[in-house]
């Protein structure tokens, strides 16, 4: 959302250049104290996955409702909303789940694959949401689409089997 969350704050909701940047940097920005106080969370209730099967349907929800509801303070609150739940937030919870599921011996390997297929959806989004705005004239299908692939990687991720599950 990163890559093309300016151009639609532009071109869409006609918000100036230079609150553009102000704007789309509130979701790294409240994704960084959020990312630590899920981690801390974490560490103290050691239930990784419900707490990604809260989160992410929150990010998701986030995502549609400011591209719906066409208010400014609307968008506003749920940019606030995916910073807190989105994928910045949730990178120390999907990295304890590798960090516990990866074999000791691949665990570096597996870090690398975890980042090569991050690097990868960088790449892969910017093109299909390119591809997106030509086929629909619109930019919002790309927030439903990132939505659907939230709640899709949620049911991919509760297939995920810990330590505790497998005894």
């Amino acid at each position: 959302m990163i890559t093309w969350l300016p151009l639609y704050l532009i071109d869409y909701r006609h918000i100036s250049g230079t609150n553009v940047g102000w704007v789309a940097s509130i979701v790294p920005f409240i994704a960084i104290p959020s990312a630590l106080l899920f981690a801390r969370i974490n560490d103290y209730l050691k239930n990784t996955k419900t707490l990604i099967c809260i989160l992410v349907p929150l990010s998701a929800i986030s995502l549609i409702v400011g591209v719906t509801i066409n208010n400014d303070m609307v968008l506003l609150l749920s940019l606030l909303v995916y910073g807190v739940t989105g994928k910045m937030a949730l990178d120390p919870l999907l990295l304890y789940t590798i960090k516990i599921n990866a074999k000791n011996s691949q665990l570096a390997m597996t870090f690398g694959i975890y980042n090569f297929l991050g690097m990868i959806a960088s790449i892969i989004a910017p093109i299909m949401t390119g591809f997106l705005i030509d086929v629909t004239k619109g930019m919002s299908i790309s927030f439903y689409v990132a939505a659907l692939l939230l709640m899709a990687s949620l049911v991919c991720f509760n297939f995920v089997k810990y330590e505790a599950e497998r005894d």
